[in-house]
């Protein structure tokens, strides 16, 4: 089926789609944005402008001419840096607010690098809300701590809690480029590199003629496609855009919705769009885990494994015999395939959401699968389990799930594996059965309700998986080949099913590797065939 779009996504260009999908955007977050926190009611967070007349009007005898940098260079040179910044985080209410859905939706988005020239702390109190610690870059010193695919924040003009870095006044904005050329070749990079997606900055903005300057200064027409998030845009301001290399992504105001609920909005249907993109888009090595990967979360048999891929090797040895016993199919991430250029952490993580049953090695966890462990805590705790290495001084989730939180060590007299409490790879074969077991007893339910709403392909797997299911619970040592034969033995002479069954197993084969998109009438005979047979 077609990947659905919200109506506001439709306006984005087909480029801009496939890099956010590849995760080749940049978000530079402007003033605008922090007008989407949250704080006591009656309070709003001042866009740049606002910044201005407020700065201004504790200043007797000066006039505000529309110019925020004015206000503040001369709020500085009357009362000097230290007495600006107090200033500065009182109105901008730093010790009050918090972030809100909006910066929410765009850390969870947005996992790797997201740059921002505001002052205050929302972006990286979002990340630890989530469970992150990002790093947090506010000067070029700070650019050797940059991790590849970690959460990652660089603050281009400093923060409150470093006042000796901010950029604040004409002097600081005049200065700027001469005293940090590495953070400007840096920001060059990412121009050159990624697609920079603008978001809460206005043509006025001194930020955004700094980072247009540091653009065409160093790199003239080699930048690659710069986008900006506006909300009912008039066409003379599209225009001037256009005219300094942005193009502008016009969401319509609406009369019933605020600047806040509309980017709200926004970045709502992107989350939905590549959540279901990569739901869409991840596959896996094994074929038996790769048919039930086209199934969701509640209807497929997939048990998931998250660990670190050092863990893997003894981890596989020890419970994957125990899994399939169960009748589940065993995920690992070695099995993970990148495909569709959705990046191997976003597979990982729409295979986490995609499995009936997660198990999270905690011992030396990736930190960004922490949203991941706690979105399935929430959502799916009676599928969710801990298992965790004794020799770990990881103290994180010892007490967060108590009986579900398994741990094993390696024996010092023959290297094996051993778990506390008890054994629970057969523990865990007993849990897997019991869980398998709620899922929907009526015959082919799931099956039919993928035929109803259009999805071919996952309802002949489904189908197939029931009837894999309904064998192997006669008889759970039969092999593949085996298998194949007690479904012909089932069609006791019957010359034309058993011409079915093998047309039915070649079509869940192609569906599977993706030969081909499956048929309305290819769906409704796999689903008979399964039924005959489980009714003989």
């Amino acid at each position: 089926m077609k990947i659905k779009q919200g109506n506001l996504l439709k306006l984005l260009p087909k480029p801009l789609l496939d890099s956010l999908v590849t995760g080749d955007v940049i978000p530079f977050i402007g003033a605008g944005f922090s007008k989407n926190c949250e704080g006591p009611i009656g309070s709003s967070m001042p866009d740049w402008n606002a910044l201005g007349k407020a700065i201004a009007s504790e200043m007797p005898g000066y006039e505000f001419d529309g110019n925020p940098i004015d206000a503040l260079s001369a709020y500085e040179g009357r009362y000097r840096r230290s007495t600006l910044v107090e200033t500065l985080r009182r109105v901008l209410q730093a010790d009050v607010i918090r972030p809100g859905t909006a910066h929410q939706l765009l850390v969870n988005s947005f996992r790797g690098v997201i740059c921002t020239t505001n002052f205050d702390t929302l972006i990286e109190v979002a990340f630890v809300e989530k469970g992150m610690n990002p790093i947090v870059v506010t000067s070029e010193d700070g650019l050797p701590t940059l991790k590849a695919n970690a959460a990652s924040i660089i603050k281009i003009h400093g923060d409150l809690n470093h006042p000796e870095r901010l950029v604040v006044t004409e002097s600081d904005y005049d200065s700027f480029i001469s005293k940090n050329p590495l953070l400007c070749t840096y920001i060059s990079s990412l121009f050159i590199t990624k697609t920079m997606l603008l978001v809460g900055y206005s043509l006025d903005d001194s930020d955004l003629r700094q980072l247009l300057r540091i653009v065409q200064d160093r790199l003239g027409v080699m930048s690659r496609p710069i986008y900006s998030i506006q909300v009912g845009a008039k066409k003379d301001m599209i225009a001037r855009f256009k005219r300094r290399g942005v193009d502008v992504i016009n969401l319509p105001m609406s009369r019933d919705k605020s600047y806040k609920e509309i980017i709200t909005e926004f970045l709502q249907q992107l989350k939905a769009y590549l959540d279901d993109v990569s739901q869409r888009r991840v596959t896996s090595s094994i074929e038996d885990a790769k048919a039930q990967l086209m199934l969701n979360s509640e209807e497929n048999k997939l048990c998931f494994v998250v660990c670190a891929k050092s863990h893997i090797a003894f981890l596989r040895e020890s419970l994957d015999s125990h899994i399939m016993e169960s009748g589940a199919t065993p995920l690992w991430p070695d099995n993970i395939l990148e495909t569709g250029g959705i990046g191997y952490r976003r597979a990982i993580d729409a295979a986490i959401e995609k499995s009936h049953v997660r198990i999270f090695d905690v011992s030396d966890m990736d930190e960004n699968l922490v949203p991941a462990l706690q979105d399935s805590l929430r959502t799916s705790g009676e599928r969710t389990f801990l298992i965790k290495n004794v020799n770990s001084d990881n103290l994180q989730y010892d007490s967060l799930l108590g009986s579900k939180l398994f741990k094993y060590g390696v024996s010092a007299d023959n290297g094996e594996l051993k778990w506390v409490p008890g054994d629970f790879p057969e523990e865990l074969k007993n849990i897997l059965t019991s869980l398998l077991g709620k899922q929907s007893n009526e015959r082919l339910s799931r099956a039919k309700r993928l035929l109803k709403i259009g999805e071919y392909d996952a309802a002949i797997v489904s189908a197939w998986t029931e009837l894999e299911s309904f064998i192997r619970g006669k008889d759970p040592c039969v092999t593949n080949r085996a298998f194949i034969e007690s479904l012909y033995k089932h069609a006791n002479g019957d010359h034309a099913l058993k011409s079915n069954i093998t047309n039915v197993r070649r079509m869940r084969n192609e569906v599977v590797h993706g030969v081909r998109k499956a048929r309305v009438a290819e769906a409704k005979l796999a689903i008979t065939v399964v039924d005959t047979l489980m009714s003989k």
